[in-house]
């Protein structure tokens, strides 16, 4: 009888431990796909807001004035902050992932 025990018990643990593994798997992958998500939020931050706004420059027919060019240029640096945040989040919240 205290074998039977013993194997139900062993059966217990062996059942709690892949419980946990599989939890922390789950945990690793949700941490991966968010960390994937902040970066290509970044990366399309920084084509829509660094980019685009260079390309139309670049063909724009007719000069821009002074104060085109500070608007443009306080946006940029706008969205180059937030896209090397986003970034760097991602990177954190993957780090995180990982332990």
């Amino acid at each position: 009888m205290a074998g039977g025990q013993l194997a139900d018990k062993a059966a217990e643990l062996a059942a709690k431990e892949a419980r946990i593994e599989f939890n922390r798997g789950l945990k690793q992958e949700k941490g991966k796909l968010s960390a994937a998500a902040y970066d290509r939020a970044s990366t399309a931050l920084f084509g829509s807001g660094i980019v685009t706004p260079a390309i139309a420059m670049y063909f724009r027919a007719q000069p821009l004035a002074p104060k085109d060019y500070l608007d443009l240029g306080i946006a940029i640096l706008i969205c180059l902050f937030w896209a090397v945040v986003l970034h760097l989040y991602a990177q954190e919240t993957l780090e995180d992932a990982l332990k």
